[in-house]
């Protein structure tokens, strides 16, 4: 019973929703006003036209409803249900007094369009809908409209307008409106063609590259490996539209900037002979070095920035990209670690023929397991570049690019000792103490994700 009150309830208030949403299209005019003025450059007029594929501006004008207040059910009982998102439909009702008929006029700020001396019930079809329009067209007499008639507003749009075929009666008018709308309401319009994307103009990037060790000699080291993360904002400089009328960038100037992090690893092997003065007895001492191997990490954190130029080769799958890289440490941390060798330490004395060996009470001696795994750290500064070419490959909402890159690293050393091993605090200081600058030149490779 519940159910059935609930289904009757519904059924009441739909009903009713539907009756007064058409109600307050119905405008009952007084006594002698004959005339409608619909001002197409209002802003009701502009919001409606906006959202609506077509409005439907009716004069409803027969004597067989007069008083029109006492007919309002037979006026407003009629209209059939229909798509009001796509049309919206209002009438005037005319209270007759005599057959001299009746005025629509539409008007903009520079022209207007008047319909006069209409005896019988009419229906005027608005819109700016080109397809639509193309439609109504089309379908003239099947829709039963004759008139055409079109005003341009200030923004150079076209509205037409378009009119009933003559009509006998208000039972005709009811029929033909009905048929009007449920016509209007099933026209198949083809989607509006989508004005091509233009290219996306700024992206993320977030790219590596690496090199894997190199065991031949480079520069100062025994090798040398990188690793180096890159997150930048990049955008593009300038415009060019390809022949065919498709948007798309030819020898297009990109630049940008970020952040990168990088871990540099290698290693070094020193046979050093280090000499100094010696305290008495001893007229002078020497430490030599004998394979001693260190490894060293060089973290980074850096300021990016990237200048490239791309050429569009296939503009459905991909394009080269040449870019310079340069990058600047806002931190720089160097660290080694000693992994093998001996430094032994002996003496001479003018009055001895032979080197003195193996006395720790003057500190002569020889350590090997002493040495391992001693750690020195480094001040240092840093800066290079990243030179190479890339080939991106469009994906839709993402750009996936290996790529091949020269990669120059210019470290400097900013502490103030300059020996790899002290003899007086008898220190190992690590063999990069001798270097005042070192700029290996690597060949890496990489995958950046541009988004």
């Amino acid at each position: 019973m519940n159910k059935l009150l609930l289904i009757i309830s519904y059924f009441l208030i739909s009903n009713t929703c539907f009756f007064s949403q058409h109600s307050e299209r119905f405008n009952y005019l007084e006594k002698g006003d004959a005339k409608v003025t619909i001002d197409l450059s209002s802003k009701e007029f502009k919001n409606l036209i906006s959202i609506k594929k077509a409005i439907l501006y009716c004069g409803i004008y027969d004597s067989s409803l007069n008083p029109p207040d006492e007919h309002k059910k037979e006026i407003e009982g009629w209209l059939n249900p229909y798509n009001s998102s796509k049309f919206y439909t209002c009438f005037s009702v005319f209270n007759i007094e005599s057959n001299e008929g009746y005025t629509f006029n539409f008007t903009l700020p520079d022209t207007s369009e008047s319909f006069t001396n209409y005896t019988k019930s009419m229906a005027f079809v608005l819109t700016k809908d080109s397809l639509l329009i193309s439609e109504l067209l089309k379908n003239r007499k099947d829709f039963d409209l004759y008139g055409d008639y079109s005003l341009k507003n200030k923004n150079n749009e076209v509205i037409r307008i378009f009119t009933f075929i003559n009509i006998d009666n208000f039972s005709e008018f009811q029929w033909k409106t009905n048929q009007l709308l449920f016509n209007l309401d099933h026209v198949s319009l083809p989607e509006k063609s989508k004005e091509p994307k233009a290219p996306k103009k700024v992206y993320f990037q977030l790219g590596f590259s690496s090199v894997p060790a190199i065991n031949k000699k480079n520069t100062n080291y025994d090798g040398f490996s990188s690793n180096q993360i890159d997150l930048l904002v990049k955008g593009d400089v300038g415009n060019k539209k390809l022949g065919n009328g498709d948007v798309g960038n030819k020898n297009l100037g990109i630049v940008g900037g970020g952040i990168s992090m990088a871990q540099n690893t290698f290693s070094t092997t020193s046979n050093l002979l280090i000499g100094d003065a010696g305290s008495l007895p001893l007229d002078s001492i020497y430490a030599s070095l004998s394979g001693v191997s260190e490894k060293y990490t060089h973290q980074t954190i850096n300021v990016a920035f990237l200048i490239a130029i791309k050429t569009k080769i296939n503009k459905k799958n991909g394009f080269f990209e040449f870019s310079l890289s340069p990058f600047f440490a806002i931190q720089s941390k160097l660290s080694s670690t000693v992994t093998g060798g001996s430094i032994t330490t002996y003496g001479f004395k003018n009055q001895i023929t032979d080197y003195l060996y193996d006395i720790p009470e003057l500190g002569l001696k020889t350590q090997t397991e002493e040495i391992l795994k001693v750690q020195n750290y480094f001040k240092t500064s840093s800066y290079g570049f990243n030179a190479g070419v890339s080939y991106n490959i469009n994906l839709g909402t993402l750009i996936v690019a290996p790529n091949i890159n020269f990669k120059l690293i210019s470290i400097k050393n900013k502490n103030s000792i300059s020996k790899a091993y002290s003899i007086p605090e008898d220190k190992y200081n690590g063999l990069f103490a001798t270097y005042e600058r070192s700029t290996p030149l690597l060949l890496t490779v990489g995958l950046s994700i541009s988004f």
